[in-house]
């Protein structure tokens, strides 16, 4: 019978994960980025003495596996699907190098020293905080522990700049001909340089349009 280390000594396994095998697991494991990585036994016929331990009278359903990847933070929940089942190590290690969103929230669950409710957000919100963050304009303080490089690498894989409208002013009884060339970020901004620079009730001939 096989221990545990000798499941995965023969793997050149990343320094960046985080072994987090639990005694009480059916299978050593690690983390890295959001998900967790199990590792089954290299020997064929104790994988398929597990399945079998697993409650299973036999083999036919059986569909061998030496890697399983799932979220970390869905573990113990009792939805722990696998999104990745495989017998090709350098898959699975090219699969986890690329969080998504839900790793992603996974991971500031666990990394992030604050407690905010991150699966509540929809995914720009999410990203758009991951910036924000990493820039130095949020209330929150990171340790040195914070993984930086990750969060950045994600960042510039799934963060989208909000689209400004800008406005401008024209005559109302001229489609086509502008006032002046400068554009406002708000149709309130624009209105109030009409009050600011034109005498009183010049909205009458004025309005402000999306440029």
């Amino acid at each position: 019978m096989m221990n545990w280390e000798d499941y995965y000594k023969h793997l050149d396994i990343p320094k960046d994960w985080e072994n987090i095998s639990y005694g009480n697991d059916e299978f050593p494991s690690f983390d890295y980025n959001g998900f967790t990585i199990w590792i089954n036994s290299p020997n064929k016929e104790e994988r398929e003495e597990s399945h079998l331990g697993f409650g299973y009278d036999n083999l036919d359903d059986y569909k061998d596996w030496i890697f399983a990847v799932c979220y970390t933070k869905n573990y113990g929940l009792g939805i722990a699907e696998d999104l990745l089942t495989s017998m090709d190590f350098d898959e699975v290690v090219e699969f986890v190098s690329k969080p998504n969103i839900e790793s992603m929230k996974g991971m500031m669950d666990y990394e992030f020293n604050y407690h905010l409710d991150f699966e509540k957000w929809d995914d720009k919100e999410f990203v758009d905080f991951l910036k924000d963050l990493l820039d130095g304009k949020t209330e929150y303080g990171l340790n040195d522990k914070f993984p930086k490089e990750t969060v950045k690498g994600f960042i510039k894989e799934h963060w989208v700049p909000t689209k400004t409208e800008k406005y401008k002013i024209r005559y109302r009884d001229n489609m086509t001909t502008y006032l002046l060339d400068e554009t406002f970020n708000s149709i309130e901004k624009a209105e109030e340089y009409i009050k600011r620079n034109f005498f009183e009730g010049a909205n009458m001939f004025y309005e402000v349009e999306p440029k």
